[in-house]
């Protein structure tokens, strides 16, 4: 079992947006899979746990980026699991570029929930490996909490949720949430900034079907993403984005 996971990964253009860079949720699925290897090396994953009745989910999420990638451009991800916090499990990462200078850093929280009544786990009983010297290496060090709404009148957009947006759990992956966010802005948005940090906070399963009001608040170079559910208006996702000129 190894104590920090390493995967080198090269950028492919349909991973990039319009101009090339490497997609918002592309750097995303890069994560989830270099994470689920490394908890499937510690047998703490998909198939491992499946046969306990259990999964893991992405709770909260804080990623700063420095330089975003290109297509064709070769990178490095390292990521550890740092400890548990109450009911969270903590999981860091860094990607690094071609010259091994870190240009990506990031911290998650997990939690762990049965399948069959979708109640948290306790994950101290899965006995994960945690190496003493993880616990003070740091993607990121903060602890990741509640995001506030920003003032102001929201700008809306709708979504439905279809086949294209569910994983293996048959909910929506936690990338089609940021593709959902990113189709909030213009080209001219994406050709005049890049994004210098994210935190996206996943309050609630999503299911085929349901209709997700998605409601965008701005103030200067934040701005400020969260989702309702139309039926019930149960807040699904919040988001924090800051813009770098």
């Amino acid at each position: 079992m190894q104590a920090v996971w390493s995967e080198d990964i090269k950028v492919k253009v349909y991973e990039t947006d319009l101009n090339g860079r490497l997609k918002l949720s592309s750097l995303f699925n890069y994560f989830q899979e270099a994470a689920g290897n490394h908890a499937s090396d510690l047998n703490v994953g998909y198939f491992q746990l499946k046969e306990k009745n259990l999964f893991w989910v992405l709770s909260r999420i804080k990623i700063v980026i420095h330089q975003m990638p290109e297509w064709g451009e070769q990178l490095s991800i390292e990521t550890w699991p740092k400890g548990i916090d109450k009911l969270f499990a903590l999981r860091d990462f860094k990607f690094s570029d071609k010259d091994n200078t870190p240009i990506i850093y990031g911290t998650s929280c997990w939690l762990l929930i049965d399948s069959h009544n979708h109640r948290l786990h306790k994950i101290e009983e899965l006995g994960i490996y945690v190496p003493e010297e993880n616990k003070s290496k740091h993607g990121i060090s903060e602890l990741l909490d509640k995001l506030k709404v920003l003032d102001g009148n929201p700008v809306s957009f709708n979504h439905k949720v279809t086949l294209n947006d569910l994983d293996i759990l048959q909910h929506v992956n936690n990338s089609r949430y940021i593709e959902w966010m990113t189709d909030c802005f213009s080209i001219e948005d994406i050709n005049r900034h890049s994004i210098k940090s994210i935190q996206v906070n996943y309050l609630e399963e999503t299911k085929i079907d349901e209709v997700i009001e998605i409601n965008q608040f701005k103030k200067e170079r934040i701005y400020y993403i969260e989702g309702f559910k139309k039926q019930d208006k149960s807040k699904v996702f919040q988001a924090q984005l800051e813009w770098d000129t």
